[in-house]
């Protein structure tokens, strides 16, 4: 198997792409030990993957067309397909949650202040917890309310802000100019170096056992981009702030949308003849 020099060919895939596909491909290659992929078939396949998520068979198979595909290689699998369960929705954080743990926040402090930029900045923005730690002031365009975010594969992708987050964020800048010892937006407070993935963990826990409100950086993600949708928000809007390509996975962000809206509608007016 030439797999180097197909991962090589692959040039409008994102690096994260490449890697899952080599990972794929290298361990069908180890299973083989020597054999042939023309051979292969159906079953075996199935046989080897028969203890792994339907999401890694999924992968998997991918992975292997995508190869045969450009090696020219006819083989069954090309034809064969592994059902993808859809997950069960996730924990998503509401409005009032967001508003809480802010609230939690002392703001005559660094700390407290910073706490709330990073809550405010999760929910407006929409952003993983990959965009938020490797936020930079030179991406950040307070004026026009808009960050340049880091989004899956490391490509750059534009968001939008509100009013409040700016509001905050006029306040949090001196701060930073003052404690900062990098050019990351959000900084460990005491040593001044930028924010990593454990101290915005550390930072979430924290505020949870003040307010019993426990999220991760994706429940904001969920629940901005389901409260969006919840309130008539347009689907290609909401894809561009989330930066999702598919329309398919904005609807798995948005599974949650609530059905209360729909309790109290009548269409039938029983009083029309009195």
């Amino acid at each position: 198997m030439q797999i180097e020099k197909f991962i090589d060919s692959q040039y409008g895939w994102a690096k994260t792409t490449k890697q899952t596909a080599e990972k794929h491909l290298e361990s069908w290659k180890a299973m083989l030990n020597g054999q042939g992929i023309e051979g292969v078939t159906v079953r075996q396949f199935e046989e080897w993957r028969k203890d792994v998520s339907a999401s890694m068979r999924y992968n998997s198979l991918w992975a292997f067309k995508s190869y045969l595909a450009w090696a020219k290689i006819e083989s069954p699998l090309r034809e064969h397909t592994v059902k993808r369960e859809l997950p069960p929705p996730q924990p998503y954080t509401k409005p009032e949650e967001a508003q809480a743990l802010i609230s939690a926040c002392d703001l005559y402090t660094y700390k407290g202040l910073q706490d709330a930029c990073i809550v405010a900045f999760l929910w407006e923005t929409w952003t993983r917890a990959d965009g938020l730690v490797t936020m930079t002031l030179d991406r950040l365009d307070l004026d026009n309310q808009e960050v340049i975010l880091i989004g899956k594969g490391r490509e750059f992708y534009t968001a939008g802000f509100g009013p409040d987050l700016k509001d905050l964020l006029e306040r949090w800048l001196p701060v930073h100019a003052e404690r900062a010892k990098c050019n990351s937006l959000f900084i460990n407070i005491r040593t001044g170096n930028a924010l990593t993935y454990g101290g915005l963990r550390s930072i979430l826990e924290n505020l949870g056992d003040k307010t019993g409100i426990y999220r991760t950086p994706h429940d904001f993600r969920r629940g901005a981009a389901t409260n969006f949708a919840n309130n008539g928000g347009n689907d290609r809007r909401g894809m561009a702030q989330g930066n999702w390509k598919s329309h398919k996975m904005y609807q798995r962000y948005t599974r949650s949308v609530s059905l209360e809206g729909f309790k109290t509608k009548r269409w039938m007016n029983k009083d029309k003849d009195e």
